[in-house]
């Protein structure tokens, strides 16, 4: 396919030209043509009548198999799923978790779903294996688009609930971070580094007892175990997160974080939406509570 330049065009990135034209593909699988043909997504288009040739690569059929997990499904309708993940569920298929995932099961329960990347089709957002809650899936094409974007523009409302260790003295503070990968745990993160990714978190305590202090986090950036590596740094790791150090509870085989509440706009009437899931940690209640 190709398109041409025009003079509305000119000083447009590529990718936003491009993307223009395909008003039923995502701004970043356009990038990522872009980027297999060698063109650069964010170079600035200068000349009226410059013809601009886009090659999509051909789909390859995925190979996931879809299996008979349950799911607790909150809400469904023909452009989304919302889902009640549970702790020790990983979101899709990956090096070390070939199969058994939330994409095996959603490929069951929603035969055909094909949106976005064919390993992990629908997915517009994850949870960690061991984090309970709700999560977000796309049915079609122009669903993905539009809650990617809403992510990406963090104008979607995403509230945490956690169990930390020890006793928070502020009962309602900001975390403004930086984010990156730790230097000798690849698996970890640190908040140490201010000069890379900005991680925003508001933290309201709900209760302190017996040594470890409830929260309610409301996320204002989405990066990779913000709220683990946040806690962790400031010295109070979760309660079960055996990767930040945090103190093991008999019975309790996660961290003590749950995605308990999502707002955001329906992707194709733009009515509010609000879906909300109390955690469960009962078993923390017992033993420690």
């Amino acid at each position: 396919m190709s398109f041409c330049v025009a003079e509305e065009d000119l000083g447009s990135r590529l990718d936003v030209f491009c993307q223009k034209h395909l008003s039923k593909v995502s701004r970043s699988r356009v990038q990522n043509w872009l980027r297999i043909a060698n063109q650069k997504p964010s170079r600035i288009l200068k000349q009226i009548g410059e013809k601009i040739e886009l090659c999509p690569p051909s789909v390859t059929p995925s190979t996931l198999e879809a299996q008979n997990i349950p799911l607790e499904v909150l809400f469904a309708d023909e452009d989304l799923i919302v889902i009640n993940k549970p702790a020790g569920m990983v979101v899709h298929p990956g090096a070390g978790n070939p199969d058994k995932t939330l994409v095996n099961a959603l490929l069951y329960h929603y035969p055909g779903l094909c949106v976005g990347d064919t390993e992990r089709p629908g997915i517009v957002h994850r949870l960690d294996k061991d984090t309970s809650g709700i999560l977000l899936i796309a049915r079609n094409n122009e669903s993905h688009q539009a809650l990617s974007e809403a992510f990406k523009n963090r104008t979607i409302q995403k509230t945490y609930r956690a169990i930390c260790q020890g006793n928070l003295k502020k009962d309602s503070f900001e975390l403004i971070t930086g984010h990156k990968r730790h230097p000798t745990n690849r698996k970890r993160f640190t908040t140490q580094e201010t000069t890379t990714r900005i991680a925003h978190s508001r933290y309201t305590v709900l209760k302190r007892k017996n040594g470890t202090t409830e929260v309610q986090v409301d996320l204002l950036t989405g990066r990779t175990h913000q709220i683990r590596a946040q806690l962790a740094d400031i010295g109070h790791p979760l309660l079960g997160d055996r990767l930040y150090g945090g103190p093991l509870i008999p019975g309790f085989h996660r961290q003590a974080l749950h995605a308990e509440r999502i707002v955001f706009s329906h992707p194709r009437s733009e009515a509010k939406m609000d879906f909300q899931v109390a955690p469960d940690f009962s078993t923390i209640d017992r033993r420690i509570l």
